[in-house]
């Protein structure tokens, strides 16, 4: 556990004299600065490291710029040239220089001279300074700390009651490999590192110690992780094995960490397949709708989050785009994936990581990839699962029994009555005595005559509002396909709706 400072006593005194050092030198150097906090760490009475670190995040806050009449950079360069010309033996022949470079540019020697290293960090200007608290500076400070040391974690442990959605779909977006499962009324969720310690970089850690503000957010938490510690520790021989040791930290400390506002990942894709196969199969209008990573799915104690969720009426369809594993990633996978019950799932996977075990989920639509997912295959499950989907209801409503009246017969709502698709009611009621289907609706053949003598009333060419208005007030939503069908033209003169006109073609 990290030694986290107190927001009280001599800790708290330190960060507030040391964010007046800032405060008290906007428009002066960074050199300046450092001088006053340098003071402060000489009389404190605290670990110089806590002052280190408090002035690494308020350095953070700052902005600087070079304070010169010149730019720095020609400055030199003029003054180096001209130094080539006569030996500078001494500070006279120094100053000669710098007289004669100052006269060509204009500027006071002083000037010059201040211009020659402005662009130093050290003599760099502080402009502006982003005001912050002192104990929200310390809670910063103890945050800090713990990321520093889930840099070298190689698996995490988080255990939550809240906020588990939007931890998970982080973690999908920084690549790491995870498992979840609910126990006791937590989510606990596994974040894997490399299989390796051999070949262990801190790139996994570093993804590790983003998740830390997503998850101190949540009301209740605890973290354990596994640390790596190398042998740099005191007396440790040059060859000693990596020792791991355990990190432990939960929602006691919450007090004491910054707390941000709860993640709201972006809409990126972990992938460019992921990406590819989301764009391209909206571009084919299909009437399936795509949802990135939809709410998570329970399997058995364990809970698995979908790549995609393709909807179409009630019908439901999740993808999972399998690219990356090691072989306990992969185990786990299809553990999760043999728990799932009554879900259409369809897998695809990369054809460089196929193996046997994808081919043994025989309730699930196995189907492999090379550098993008194949849509007329996908549109063939899917096309599969829909027909499915209508027979099951066409059955419910043969059992049901439907019946219906009136001249003028809404298919959608009728659909949506029923708590089935359009598609099903369309086929139950096809060709049912007396009505024909026009557009969604199903109107009668009698009010079809009726409408009929009334549109023949009108002129052979007629005004489209006026048209519109007949059939409306019987009714009848879809215009365009009842004139149509009653072999009628719509023709465009102009953009302006006053220029429209109906036709008959006979």
């Amino acid at each position: 556990m990290p030694v986290f400072a107190p927001l009280e006593g001599k800790p708290l005194k330190v960060a507030r004299n040391i964010i007046e050092v800032f405060r008290g030198h906007i428009g002066r150097t960074q050199g300046e600065i450092l001088r006053g906090v340098r003071e402060i760490e000489d009389s404190a009475d605290v670990d110089h490291r806590y002052v280190k670190g408090l002035k690494t995040l308020l350095m953070r806050r700052c902005s600087f710029e070079v304070d010169a009449a010149v730019e720095p950079f020609l400055a030199r360069k003029m003054v180096f040239e001209e130094a080539s010309l006569n030996p500078v033996l001494n500070r006279g022949d120094r100053k000669k220089v710098l007289v004669r470079v100052a006269g060509k540019l204009g500027l006071a020697v002083d000037d010059l001279e201040k211009a020659l290293w402005a662009d130093s960090e050290e003599m760099q200007v502080l402009r502006k300074f982003r005001e912050i608290g002192a104990e929200e500076l310390i809670r910063l400070y103890n945050t800090s700390l713990a990321q520093t040391l889930l840099f070298k974690a190689v698996s995490m442990t988080v255990r939550m009651k809240e906020g588990h959605k939007d931890l998970l779909r982080r973690v999908k977006r920084l690549g790491l490999m995870y498992m979840a499962e609910r126990l006791d009324g937590y989510l606990h969720i596994t974040i894997y590192g490399p299989a390796s310690l051999l070949r262990m970089t801190e790139k996994y850690g570093t993804s590790m110690a983003k998740l830390l503000p997503a998850v101190i957010a949540s009301p209740s938490w605890m973290i354990r992780a596994d640390i790596v510690l190398r042998s740099s520790w005191p007396g440790a021989q040059s060859k000693a094995s990596p020792r791991i040791l355990e990190f432990c930290i939960d929602d006691s400390k919450r007090r004491l960490l910054a707390v941000k506002q709860p993640l709201h990942p972006t809409r990126e894709f972990d992938s460019s397949v992921e990406e590819k196969f989301a764009k391209s199969f909206a571009a084919l209008r299909t009437g399936w709708s795509v949802i990135r990573e939809p709410e998570p799915l329970v399997t058995g104690g364990r809970v698995f989050i979908p790549d995609f969720l393709l909807e179409k009426n009630r019908a439901k369809v999740y993808l999972e785009i399998v690219g990356f594993w090691t072989q306990e990633y992969l185990e786990r996978k299809l553990l999760k994936l043999r728990e799932l019950e009554k879900v259409n799932l369809i897998l695809a996977v990369d054809k460089n990581l196929a193996c046997s075990g994808f081919k043994e989920l025989k309730e699930f639509s196995v189907i492999y990839y090379q550098k993008e997912v194949p849509l007329k295959d996908v549109m063939r499950i899917l096309n599969q699962l829909e027909e499915k989907e209508i027979d099951r209801e066409l059955r419910s409503l043969a059992e049901e029994g439907l019946s219906i009246e009136g001249d003028i017969i809404d298919l959608e709502a009728v659909a949506y009555e029923k708590g089935v698709s359009y598609e099903a009611v369309r086929r139950a009621l096809e060709g049912v005595e007396g009505y024909v289907e026009v557009g969604k609706e199903l109107v009668s053949l009698t009010k079809l005559k009726e409408l009929e003598r009334k549109l023949l009333s009108l002129h052979k060419v007629a005004k489209y509002e006026d048209v519109a208005a007949v059939i409306k007030g019987e009714g009848i939503v879809n215009v365009a396909a009842i004139l149509e069908h009653l072999g009628y033209e719509i023709k465009w003169a102009s953009l302006d709706a006053d220029n429209i006109r109906v036709i008959r073609k006979n």
